[in-house]
């Protein structure tokens, strides 16, 4: 005879979302999040209101489906994209994050591409127009700095 256990499952069936924060002299951390606030809109309103420290990297895993991913160029793309829906200002920490995910550990072309991305942005939703483009303008501004900074003198 199966017995069946009234105890829920420890293993979430959903995707969970932990943030890694650098607390200085501190170290570094993954922060500790209820079982409710480990979903990704937790997580990227958690960025917008300025919650983590200096945040690191962000996993995404599900023990169900036996995966996980380093999804922080993801989150850092949405919490960019937004902060210029909301004309909200990123605060420091969350400033250097999406510096680092999406701008410094990419290529010129990548740049470049999130450029195209956000004009097309802009063609797509007039009312947020003027904030795209200036996105893509400062993504070429960056693309072009990092060219001449490559090129030998």
């Amino acid at each position: 005879m199966r017995s069946e256990s009234i105890a829920p499952s420890l293993v979430p069936s959903e995707t969970v979302y932990v943030v890694l924060d650098d607390f200085g002299k501190l170290g570094r951390a993954y922060r500790e999040t209820g079982e409710n606030e480990a979903d990704l809109e937790s997580v990227i309103d958690d960025f917008l209101t300025g919650q983590f420290s200096k945040p690191v990297r962000v996993i995404a895993f599900n023990a169900v489906e036996g995966w996980a991913r380093d999804v922080s160029e993801d989150v850092a793309r949405e919490v960019m994209k937004r902060s210029i829906s909301q004309g909200e200002c990123l605060t420091g920490g969350v400033r250097e994050f999406a510096a680092f995910h999406l701008v410094e550990s990419k290529t010129t072309d990548q740049l470049r591409e999130y450029a195209t991305a956000c004009e097309a942005k802009a063609r797509e939703v007039p009312t947020l127009a003027p904030g795209y483009k200036a996105v893509a303008q400062g993504w070429r501004e960056v693309a072009d700095t990092f060219d001449r900074l490559e090129k030998p003198v």
